[in-house]
């Protein structure tokens, strides 16, 4: 067997165990989610931002399925809508709608999810190998990436374009590969890992092409192979620009964008301290946290990174690149830290153009410093086991002792109390009520609370995928740039929505209910047809607001056509023809404190029609 052909099938066997690991530590982080994706969410349903990424994935995949507007969505926020796919990263749902197609929502979730660990797992084995990693000690990049507290915090969240880093790794590999082996094959695998890291996260496209310039930069313009770099970055340009047009051309569709606060508050919360990664405690900055193991080698990789600098030798990390990693590893650390001050890294970056001011969060830099220390670490663990003299004994410590450093990752991360696999959220479907109004004429359903201060869940958007109604409420709506302002202007016009609006708000103090009876005859024309009230919508403490509700529409629509254990729904087609109810004065309960802008209302509820075992206070602040 000639030495190249040795070389390609060491390589090949190497890429399948990578595969192999990759898959066997996406089954142990996804648990019960595979043998029963029915009774159990992938993340936790308290999040804020879970059950309407969970909803926005089916949404493209129908939508797509259908050959319908995927600009806008008229699914809710009724009759105004808005744009989910550019406000909520939802190009992650083109990969996912194919087994949506097969085995719709939820069974399809942690089959995706399943594969996105897998991706991101064999991606960390094709950086480590693209940056001079011997085949089977590349093993150690899926201990890094495969098992990541990153990955883990963010699916959590229901973030799926977030969890997704395996495409970012493939781009980094391949800018590797293509500085040290230019040729046309290295420039065609960046241009397509570049463009699709940009198409499904614009921010992580950016992230890549801020990694690359630093490795450019150490590289020396000199010795830079500008034609096969050109025409990567020429084919990435020319493969995204129709997705990077279109989100554009609609860029006042996207939320935040026309916020002029810098740094965003947000910005301020999601910092990095000075806590070194083998050493930070669970919360926001977990998705730091490595394993000591793990932590070890990388530290000893950038020392011997360091050392290669001063005394360049066979055997040792190419000197130019040793320098453009450690110089990526301290700038994505330094912007970890946020905006510290206005000289900072984060605000001089970030601050510069409108684009990069909608970007809130440091921490997400981790990512770039997990990948550099994913190749130090390679690079340390290649260098020792390269001065066994054994054969036999190389062979066997450089493909076990990275397997063996895989499979401890996450016990090791779990002993620390930080995210070492996906966290699920028990569930009961269908949840009660709602198929039977799945059997009823189609028509526009009104859940309240309507008011935005006092919205603390988006489980109508999980509802919605049994009933199939569209809804008035929409996601996320207590916070103030994802409503559209048109909808916010509607239900302040309207007096029926506004005198729902002020018992939601327990303003009515005067103990009346009253409005227009011909907006309500406008609203039943335009397509309101149902009333609900789910009583876990509300915390406990506004009692008396749900009592008001119930008596006001009972007063309007006579009884309920759909009652069960937590839910009440009328047809407003039942309407008495009445315009004013006497109801029991209202105000905000002392016990009860109102949430801070942007927040969702917290408060003790009770238990969810469909997740039994979660803790009924309500979304919580995203860790």
């Amino acid at each position: 067997m000639s030495q190249t052909s040795g070389a390609r099938r060491a390589d090949l066997l190497a890429g399948l165990a990578a595969l192999v690991l990759s898959a066997v530590l996406a089954v142990q982080a996804l648990g019960p989610l595979l043998a029963d994706p029915q009774a159990h969410l992938v993340g936790e349903w308290t999040h804020p931002d879970n059950l309407s990424n969970q909803w926005l994935l089916a949404w493209v995949a129908e939508t797509l399925a259908a050959g319908g507007d995927l600009l806008h969505n008229d699914r809710y926020y009724w009759p105004v809508g808005d744009a989910p796919l550019l406000a909520g990263n939802g190009a992650e749902g083109f990969l996912y709608a194919p087994l949506h197609w097969a085995l719709g929502w939820p069974d399809a979730v942690p089959v995706y999810v399943l594969l996105v660990l897998v991706l991101n797992g064999f991606s960390g084995w094709v950086l480590a190998r693209a940056a001079g990693a011997g085949p089977a000690v590349a093993l150690v990049g899926v201990a890094f990436s495969g098992a990541s507290p990153y990955v883990f915090q963010e699916l959590t969240a229901g973030r799926f374009s977030q969890a997704d880093i395996g495409f970012l790794l493939l781009s980094l590999a391949s800018g590797i590969a293509l500085l040290r082996r230019p040729g046309p094959w290295t420039a065609l695998a960046l241009a397509l890992s570049l463009a699709l890291t940009s198409a499904l996260y614009w921010y992580y496209g950016f992230f890549s092409g801020l990694f690359l310039l630093v490795l450019c930069l150490a590289w020396g313009p000199r010795r830079l192979p500008l034609r096969h770099l050109a025409l990567a970055l020429g084919g990435a340009a020319l493969l995204v620009s129709p997705w990077l047009g279109w989100s554009l051309s609609h860029w006042a569709e996207i939320p935040g964008t026309d916020e002029a606060v810098f740094p965003h508050p947000e910005a301020l919360l999601d910092v990095s301290t000075w806590a070194l990664a083998a050493g930070v405690a669970p919360g926001r900055e977990a998705v730091r946290g490595q394993p000591l193991t793990l932590w070890l080698l990388s530290m000893g990789g950038a020392l011997g990174a360091g050392w290669a600098l001063l005394r360049p030798a066979a055997g040792r990390p190419p000197a130019r690149l040793a320098l453009g990693l450690l110089l990526a590893a301290l700038l994505f650390r330094a912007l970890s830290f946020g905006p510290i001050g206005p000289w900072s890294p984060f605000s001089l970056l970030y601050g510069s153009t409108e684009p990069l001011r909608r970007f809130w969060w440091p921490l997400r830099h981790s990512v770039g410093v997990m990948a550099c220390d994913l190749v130090l670490a390679a690079w340390l663990l290649h260098g020792l086991l390269g001065r066994l003299k054994s054969p036999g004994l190389r062979g066997a410590l450089s493909a076990g002792l990275p397997v063996l450093l895989a499979l401890t990752a996450a016990p090791l991360l779990a002993a620390r109390g930080l995210p070492a696999a996906v966290v699920s959220s028990r569930m009961t479907l269908p949840p009660p009520g709602y198929p039977t109004l799945a059997a009823l004429p189609d028509g526009v359903l009104l859940e309240v609370p309507l008011a935005a201060e006092v919205a603390g869940t988006q489980q109508h958007l999980i509802y919605q995928r049994i009933h199939h109604k569209t809804l008035v409420s929409g996601h996320a709506p207590w916070v103030r740039r994802v409503r559209p302002a048109a909808f916010d202007a509607r239900l302040e016009q309207d007096s029926f929505l506004r005198a729902i609006l002020r018992v939601d708000r327990a303003e009515n103090e005067d103990g009346r209910f009253i409005f227009d009876p011909d907006d309500l005859r406008a609203l039943q024309r335009a397509g309101l047809r149902y009333v609900g009230l789910p009583r876990e919508a509300f915390p406990l403490a506004l009692r008396d607001v749900v009592a008001a509700h119930d008596q006001v529409f009972a007063a309007l629509f006579g009884a309920p056509i759909i009652q069960e254990r937590g839910l009440k729904i009328w047809d407003v087609q039942g309407w008495t023809g009445a315009s004013e109810v006497e109801i029991r004065p209202l105000s905000w309960p002392d016990d009860l404190a109102r949430p801070l802008p942007d927040q969702p209302l917290v408060g003790r509820r009770t238990p969810s029609l469909i997740f039994p075992d979660a803790p009924a206070m309500g979304p919580q602040s995203p860790p």
